[in-house]
């Protein structure tokens, strides 16, 4: 699933913030893409620190598939669909509860970034605005004309 650019630059401010925060040792997002047999993985697409080390997908790195105590995953879902996934890893298995707060605020701010950034790739849309007032108090009946050349593909 590609991301766009302005994804990215949100996504990289929101992980930084965590520069002060001595518990938390790597944070990485990954999104949701479909292999061309069909088979759905995690992509990563951000981390911080951002020290270069090259990220592997989730069903190519088993270590990431072993429960570990100082790693916890929190979904990037939208409704009944998973966008991505938040990994965090901490220096201890407890996370105090403001810094829990912080990483479900960082995941909800994410999930909605990266859903509406996937809306904006993905629905061609057009403005419609005809120079005739339509409704139900116009003197014309416009509205019919206007649907009608819509529904044909006729020109406006």
């Amino acid at each position: 699933m590609p991301v766009s650019e302005r994804f990215l630059s949100l996504l990289g401010f929101q992980l930084s913030q965590f520069v002060d925060c001595a518990d938390v040792r790597s944070l990485v997002v990954y999104v949701t893409h479909q292999e061309p047999e069909g088979q759905p993985t995690l992509m990563p697409v951000g981390q911080w620190p951002a020290d270069g080390r090259a990220l592997a997908a989730v069903d190519g790195d088993s270590r990431l598939r072993v429960p570990a105590e100082e790693r916890r995953w929190l979904p990037l879902r939208d409704q009944q669909l998973l966008l991505g996934a938040l990994q965090v890893e901490t220096s201890h298995g407890h996370w105090p509860e403001p810094l829990r707060q912080r990483l479900q605020a960082v995941a909800l701010c994410l999930t909605e970034a990266l859903s509406l950034d996937l809306e904006q790739q993905r629905l061609p849309y057009t403005v419609f605005q005809p120079l005739y007032i339509y409704g139900p108090h116009t003197a014309k009946d416009c509205e019919q004309w206007f649907m009608d050349r819509v529904v044909r593909c006729a020109c406006l």
